[in-house]
């Protein structure tokens, strides 16, 4: 298995260092990821919101299980990287998704702001919306976020599940160098 990875990385020109990099990025944002949905719908449970704990425990099952062709990790990962990784078509219109994700990374800073949070949510999903073809998994999961982004309970249930969130550092990897550390290396 390891000679198999090994000419794996060798055939993509990829660093195995930078492949363990993404994959502990990865791993950061589904164990904060499932931290704060868990959260989420063990306050709506106690709110007696038992079908949109349910739906929110299903979101969860979806995307974030390690498992799956169309759903999960391994569908988003797919969808993104055989339709839009290294494409210009995509990374000439990224910008204002980036931005977005920046600004959902910058309302979880010292002092997590809830509704702001929610709100930089949403338009991450807009953005996303906007760039990610209907149909693929990026897409689909950016919708069923919106749909539970935009319920009134789970805007009153998220800064209880924010409270110790580990998400700030996935958000920032995703979001890519600040544009300060970028302008330093020029």
């Amino acid at each position: 298995m390891r000679l198999f990875r090994y000419v794996l990385f060798v055939l993509l020109g990829v660093n195995q260092a930078q492949v363990v990099d993404v994959l502990t990025k990865v791993k950061t944002f589904r164990d904060s990821g499932l931290a704060l949905l868990d959260g989420l719908a063990e306050e709506l449970k106690s709110k007696n919101e038992e079908a949109l704990s349910e739906k929110t425990k299903k979101f969860r099952e979806d995307w974030l299980s390690v498992l799956g062709v169309h759903k999960g990790l391994t569908g988003l990962a797919k969808d993104f990287t055989m339709n839009y990784f290294g494409r210009e078509a995509y990374h000439s219109v990224n910008g204002p998704l980036v931005d977005a994700i920046k600004g959902a990374s910058a309302a979880l800073g010292r002092n997590p702001d809830a509704a702001a949070f929610q709100q930089a949510l949403k338009k991450v999903c807009f953005e996303g919306k906007r760039i990610f073809q209907a149909g693929g998994s990026l897409h689909e999961m950016l919708s069923d976020l919106l749909e539970l982004l935009d319920d009134k309970q789970v805007k009153k249930a998220l800064p209880a599940a924010l409270r110790g969130s580990q998400l700030i550092d996935a958000l920032n990897y995703f979001a890519g160098p600040r544009e300060e550390a970028h302008q330093e290396e020029l």
